[in-house]
């Protein structure tokens, strides 16, 4: 396997050019994210061409986090942060080009070198919702239905008293095998809930299960962000940068593109809930026993794939790499 490194670099040319011409020859670009990443121009200058080819000839980008965590990388705080607001004093002509390469950068998979791969799951299911919504109701039922079937899911009583909210969470999704989002009316109005949902997409790029729930909304609103979603997406725009809007909604977009149970087609919530256990036992199954399971036929009760519209769906794209000396790799396929 060819790679380069500075080291390839011959005395005497020119090291931008070199770096660059690398670059452009490369098949993957491997970016790695450590705590000064981002106090170097020159590793900002590269990011920017790595997205460059990316998008002009398919490259592939995979990021490497080193001992440094993804949220403080992707929302630009800490170190990050404290870099970007030097660059904003010495370079304002060109720092943007560079925030808008590392908002680019925020939504590709990678390597988190924390994560430990022999980790059991502590839990079979970990529940995203927004509780004024389902909280009193139908997420009580589902909650006792998980536990007389002995179907072990964290729910917020599971965080110990003098815990930081947002590490037990995050760690419980890590450690989740089964992640049920309830899309309820007001479930993106929660800057809290729409932080769990890019952390539960991220996760599930690894092999984790994902089964959203579109609990009395239209799930056609909910994947063009219309209706109280489209509502709750202009205060966010308002509130927050629009870095972390962009992510959260590419978020929303993917989790909402798998097919999953509508309450709609359910005559009460005993009945969802019951398929829903089903359906969650069935999975369990499968990821015990490392079973290969299909998309689309897991959900024997989910949401009719016929029903979903042409443009609902994700997009599986092909990209012709031209043939040169450094790649010999014809076609990279990506899901977005």
């Amino acid at each position: 396997m060819a790679f380069f490194a500075v080291d390839n670099i011959q005395t005497g040319e020119e090291l931008s050019e070199a770096l660059f011409g690398a670059i452009e020859e490369s098949l993957i670009s491997l970016v790695i994210f450590s705590e000064n990443y981002a106090s170097s121009r020159w590793c900002l200058l590269e990011l920017e061409k790595i997205l460059k080819c990316r998008r002009k000839n398919g490259q592939f980008v995979m990021r490497i986090f080193y001992k440094v965590d993804p949220s403080d990388v992707r929302y630009r705080r800490r170190t990050y942060g404290d870099a970007f607001v030097k660059h904003e004093r010495k370079y304002s002509l060109t720092v943007q080009s560079w925030r808008s390469a590392w908002s680019e950068s925020a939504d590709l998979s990678g390597f988190h070198s924390f994560f430990d791969y022999s980790l059991q799951p502590e839990y079979d299911v970990f529940v995203s919702f927004r509780g004024s919504d389902v909280r009193e109701g139908f997420l009580s039922h589902l909650i006792e239905a998980f536990s007389l079937n002995q179907i072990a899911s964290f729910g917020d009583d599971n965080i110990p008293k003098g815990h930081k909210i947002s590490d037990v969470l995050l760690r419980a999704i890590e450690v989740s095998s089964i992640y049920l989002i309830i899309f309820s009316e007001n479930y993106v109005s929660s800057s809290w809930c729409l932080l769990e949902l890019v952390k539960i997409v991220e996760c599930s790029r690894n092999g984790h299960i994902l089964l959203p729930i579109f609990y009395k909304v239209d799930p056609s609103d909910v994947r063009h962000q219309r209706g109280s979603y489209g509502e709750a997406f202009v205060a966010h725009d308002r509130q927050y940068n629009p870095t972390t809007v962009q992510t959260w909604r590419f978020a929303l977009k993917e989790s909402a593109n798998v097919a999953g149970f509508h309450s709609s087609t359910f005559r009460n919530d005993a009945k969802l809930v019951k398929e829903i256990v089903k359906s969650v036992l069935n999975l369990r199954h499968k990821v015990n026993s490392k079973e290969a399971y299909e998309i689309g036929t897991q959900f024997p009760h989910a949401e009719p794939l016929l029903q979903i519209k042409l443009e609902d769906l994700p997009v599986i794209r092909s990209i012709e790499v031209p043939y040169n000396s450094a790649a010999t790799l014809s076609t990279v396929f990506w899901c977005c």
